[in-house]
């Protein structure tokens, strides 16, 4: 079965459809709108305990221990992957290790910048693009292979149903 990349982006951004721990990776303003030019809330330290409750764009909604809410810039969290946290995000944390920051256990996730609902409501396919990535294609046995060098073990995942 072939997982489009929106679908994998649909995941990703469902996964993170709820309130979640994290911290902050380095000392961020937060903002009252997800613009750099928007009025600053507050300054946040390194290290500093948050709740993440959504993206906008290339931004992360946030809310302080302070009880303030607010926006940073996504690559400014950190999702710790253990036990105590939702099983989403530590699903995330173990899709590949893709965005892995340093050697422990941290991973900073991100989405599409500037890719609003409205956005994917109008979206129309685009035939050209379909077929550049059908480039990337490559057989179950390939894939098979490919996982097995990288020491991949196998997972289900629910897929939704896609009508056409």
């Amino acid at each position: 079965m072939k997982i489009s990349c929106w679908a994998a982006l649909l995941m990703l951004v469902a996964a993170q459809a709820h309130a979640t721990p994290a911290s902050v990776a380095r000392g961020s303003e937060l903002k009252s709108k997800p613009a750099l030019d928007a009025t600053k809330v507050a300054d946040l330290s390194e290290g500093e305990q948050v709740e993440h409750l959504g993206n906008e764009g290339g931004w992360s909604k946030i809310k302080t221990a302070q009880g303030k809410t607010g926006y940073i810039r996504m690559l400014n969290l950190h999702f710790a992957a253990s036990a105590s946290n939702s099983s989403a995000v530590a699903g995330l944390s173990t899709l590949g290790n893709v965005a892995r920051t340093g050697s422990n256990t941290n991973v900073a996730t991100t989405g599409v910048k500037g890719v609003t609902k409205e956005d994917l409501d109008k979206a129309t396919p685009n035939p050209e693009e379909v077929g550049n990535m059908e480039r990337y294609v490559v057989s179950a046995d390939e894939a098979r292979k490919s996982a097995k060098t990288a020491k991949l073990s196998p997972q289900d995942i629910a897929m939704p149903e896609v009508k056409p």
